[in-house]
């Protein structure tokens, strides 16, 4: 997954200084009481609840290799209203501060949350800073919730805000860039050894 270069990661898992795992538990900026935390060799038990369950990585298209933490994604949601997505997968970049999916499956999303429009200058979504819509992603046969806060970019006026699932398409049109908007509303677990992301509902 490192495409051959050596990182910090791989020299400690290939020195056998940690185990071949790294989780993460990152925090909200408008919660003060919460600590984020990066786990090498392990997970961080005080950040989650519940089962941590894991997916298996797959080959990127086009690449034919395993070139990226891309796992299938089962489906979608809003306000607990499935899209009947499938044959999705995404690539799970804790880099990356938004969401970049296809320009369909970002319309169906966008057409479930109310008083939300497309601008066609920018060519991203607006939709209304006060929004209660909730997004869920499925993996493994797991719900994961996206509150709504977290579908906010930034805003453009009183009212109007940007959202933080931008249209765009990489690698063809079923394949997901799902970075923090989701992944900070997870404890997600990375296992270099077995190629698997494993999610858990954070604490």
């Amino acid at each position: 997954m490192d495409n051959g270069a050596p990182t910090l990661i791989s020299t400690l898992i290939n020195q056998k200084k940690i185990n071949p795992i790294f989780s993460f538990h990152f925090q909200h900026y408008y919660d003060f009481d919460d600590q984020g935390t990066f786990t090498l060799g392990g997970v961080d038990k005080s950040k989650l609840k519940g089962k941590i369950t894991f997916n298996s990585v797959i080959p990127t298209p086009i690449l034919n290799a395993i070139a990226f933490w891309l796992i299938n994604l089962d489906d979608a949601s809003v306000d607990g209203k499935p899209l009947s997505f499938s044959g999705k997968s995404a690539i799970i970049d804790t880099g990356t501060s938004i969401m970049i999916i296809p320009p369909n499956d970002a319309k169906a999303i966008h057409d479930k949350i109310p008083d939300s429009e497309f601008d066609s200058q920018s060519e991203l979504y607006i939709i209304p800073c006060d929004t209660t819509a909730i997004v869920s992603l499925k993996f493994g046969g797991v719900d994961y919730k996206i509150p709504a806060r977290d579908l906010i970019l930034s805003p453009i006026s009183g009212t109007q805000c940007l959202s933080s699932i931008i249209p765009g398409e990489f690698f063809g049109p079923n394949l997901w860039i799902v970075g923090q908007t989701f992944i900070k509303n997870v404890y997600s677990v990375f296992d270099v050894k077995n190629q698997k992301v494993g999610f858990a509902h954070s604490k």
